[in-house]
């Protein structure tokens, strides 16, 4: 492949133009396709050989990236929080991949506020009864919300319905074996 910088002419006006081609004649047949007529050549110059580079997997989505990379431009994770990278072996770069960025997948804030706030009624509504279906949802929205920026109260608001779901399963263990002593000491008399 090789780089043509050349003089054309449309119509009266004489235009410069560059463009990449294998050879003259494939330089000529673009001019002409364009309704113009090639006037002379100024300048050619080899194009360098595709440049190979050592890239890495993204350790969260597998996508291929650039080994400085340290946000994935596919995911949009974090790399700093890893320590090791995984490479592909030789591996032509790309260009394409640039136009095809994606944002990331994260911003899950209000699951890590929903799931603190209904953390907190959950504990406040459990002798209600309401308090045990607020903590299965509390437990249930958390983990979307740990790869936010408020992640601890994801934490929290897990930690918090898991608190009363358990108390909530012990309270019934204790009040069903009451229940059970007094239905049993009854059919003793």
């Amino acid at each position: 492949m090789k780089t043509f910088k050349y003089k054309w002419k449309m119509h009266d006006n004489e235009i410069i133009g560059s463009r990449d081609c294998d050879d003259e004649a494939s330089l000529r047949r673009h001019v002409e396709a364009n309704g113009g007529q090639l006037i002379e050549i100024l300048e050619v110059q080899e194009k360098a050989a595709p440049k190979y580079t050592m890239l890495k997997k993204c350790p969260y989505c597998a996508e291929e990236i650039q080994p400085e990379a340290i946000k994935c431009r596919h995911c949009g994770s974090d790399l700093l929080k890893r320590s090791e990278p995984t490479y592909i072996s030789n591996v032509r770069s790309n260009p394409s991949h640039a136009d095809s960025y994606r944002p990331p997948q994260g911003g899950n804030n209000g699951l890590a506020i929903t799931s603190f706030v209904l953390g907190i009624l959950a504990v406040i509504t459990s002798a209600l009864g309401i308090g045990f279906l607020l903590a299965i949802i509390a437990v249930s929205l958390g983990p979307g919300g740990r790869d936010s920026k408020y992640s601890a109260l994801a934490g929290w608001g897990m930690l918090l319905g898991w608190f009363v779901i358990i108390g909530s399963i012990l309270v019934a263990i204790l009040w069903g074996s009451i229940w059970a002593a007094l239905i049993f000491s009854s059919f003793r008399r």
